[in-house]
């Protein structure tokens, strides 16, 4: 309100800065995977999970397939030691479905 945006104008806002952070990640994941340096990936894929999360997956990204698996892949291969199996479970389902695996 302080802003003087509606509710809704506030959330498509949010929304649209969520899209845009997202779109950038996967920009720099494939960037990095065509280099072949995989270990810088970690925190940029943990980031697009996080993103994930606010829109229930739909972050209107635009993957290759073989790409989508190989970035799936090295998440699901990322240490959860500590966490439980049910929230990594739900964080995977929602990771597929921003890559359109789902």
């Amino acid at each position: 309100e302080s802003f003087g945006l509606s509710p809704e104008d506030a959330e498509q806002a949010f929304l649209d800065i969520i899209l845009k952070r997202a779109q950038s990640a996967m920009s720099r994941v494939k960037a990095e995977l065509i280099r072949g340096r995989e270990e810088n990936c970690t925190e940029i894929v943990q980031r697009l999970v996080r993103y994930a999360q606010f829109v229930n997956g739909d972050l209107e990204l635009q993957v290759e397939e073989a790409t989508a698996w190989k970035i799936f892949n090295m998440y699901e291969a990322m240490d959860f030691e500590g966490e439980e199996a049910e929230a990594i479970e739900e964080r995977k389902n929602l990771l597929k479905i921003a890559l359109g695996l789902s």
